[in-house]
């Protein structure tokens, strides 16, 4: 299926989200902060970005700005639990395809997957 990354200084959080990918049939490499996904998507080419926004280090924010210079198809999924400072408002202006509050369910993560997918491959195939 797709490569995705997963960016999240959780470690539970990055494996419970590991997981449902994974189980889906998803490819996943994990990074602990922005700055690792930075360094990570200069290595490998990514299907997709699934980040925290609320991290040490870089924050999700800050990577989405710096993936959108450096990586303009790179679709980036947006994943928060912190509502009052509308941090996922701020990611879909920056240029996130979607946003998930946290606590998530499975369901609702692999919907979200898909929809970003789908977005990806409609904007990056060739035109006939």
């Amino acid at each position: 299926m797709s490569l995705i990354l997963v960016v999240d200084d959780e470690d539970c959080l990055r494996a419970l989200t590991e997981r449902m990918l994974k189980q889906a049939g998803h490819e996943v490499v994990l990074a602990r902060s922005g700055k690792e996904a930075v360094w990570l998507c200069r290595e490998r080419p990514f299907d997709l970005v699934i980040t925290d926004l609320v991290m040490l280090d870089m924050g999700g924010l800050e990577l989405i700005h710096s993936l959108r210079r450096s990586h303009t198809d790179l679709p980036v999924l947006a994943v928060s639990g912190d509502f009052s400072r509308g941090f996922l408002r701020v990611a879909k202006a920056l240029g996130a395809v979607g946003t998930l509050k946290k606590p998530f369910k499975q369901g609702d993560l692999l919907a979200m997957v898909d929809k970003s997918l789908v977005k990806q491959s409609a904007t990056t195939s060739p035109a006939p």
